[in-house]
């Protein structure tokens, strides 16, 4: 019984095996050369002088919602006329 269940086991190994080598490999091999520059953040070429979790108005949600609900409606009713 376990015989017939070996290609699964094995599909599932191998496929296992493809996806986690290769970030195993890259963590490896990659050269890792910390310093303060590359550890410090970055906000278009300056430092960030804002907290990045800063509070948004509720206008702007009620705006950009809709908006954004529509263009991606109006996005999706033109791929399927045209298929």
């Amino acid at each position: 019984m376990l015989a017939e269940y070996f290609p699964v086991l094995l599909f599932i190994l191998v496929g296992l095996g493809v996806g986690v080598a290769p970030m195993v490999l890259g963590k490896l091999l990659a050269p890792n050369k910390p310093d303060p520059e590359k550890l410090s953040p970055y906000e278009c070429g300056f430092e960030a002088f804002e907290d990045a979790r800063m509070k948004f108005d509720v206008r702007y949600y009620l705006v950009a919602t809709p908006r954004n609900s529509r263009l991606t409606s109006a996005a999706s009713r033109r791929s399927r006329t045209r298929a």
